[in-house]
């Protein structure tokens, strides 16, 4: 099969799950799935207003609701990426996922590997968690040089890894 980058529903989905937020129960009405609260219900249950459709489905080459479709269009376009890094959802899972991988793995290696089966079911290379040991360290020295608590700053690294992992080619991507 040749490598496809997920659409909006999956990568969305695919945040949730991650971070353990996925929703399974089948059935039920529409949610909203682009604005606070987040619900945590599969995107298959999403609501589409046609009249009013979000921007981010149009960033993820949603099909116009109003005409038929065989198939999506498939672009890769900057705000895709910005989307992944800058967004609330992405932020909001990040800061969940890493709070999970904080109660139950006893170190920061183990919190590496974690993160690594959980985002790309994969453990990751020794040269991967000696990079991700770096970033933090750095992230959390440049958080504490603003006057962040050594426990934020620390807190705030985490959740930039998380974001970093759940952003890269390998989580939006499937070969």
């Amino acid at each position: 099969m040749n490598r496809q980058r997920l659409d909006f529903e999956e990568v969305r989905d695919s945040l949730l799950c991650v971070a353990g937020q996925l929703d399974l129960t089948a059935g039920g009405v529409p949610v909203e799935l682009t604005k606070p609260p987040y619900a945590k219900r599969r995107a298959i249950y999403g609501f589409i207003d046609r009249q009013n459709l979000p921007g981010v489905f149009r960033t993820f080459d949603f099909a116009s609701p109003d005409t038929t479709s065989p198939q999506r269009h498939v672009t890769s376009v900057p705000q895709q990426a910005l989307f992944m890094m800058n967004s609330q959802i992405a932020s909001s899972q990040s800061r969940v996922l890493s709070e999970l991988l904080s109660r139950t793995a006893p170190d920061e290696a183990a919190r590496i590997r974690q993160l690594y089966k959980r985002a790309y079911s994969r453990p990751p290379t020794d040269t991967e968690i000696s990079r991700s040991l770096a970033f933090l360290n750095r992230y959390t020295a440049a958080s504490a040089a603003t006057g962040n608590s050594a426990k934020a700053a620390r807190s705030q690294a985490w959740q930039a890894l998380c974001r970093a992992v759940l952003a890269a080619n390998e989580f939006v991507y499937v070969e």
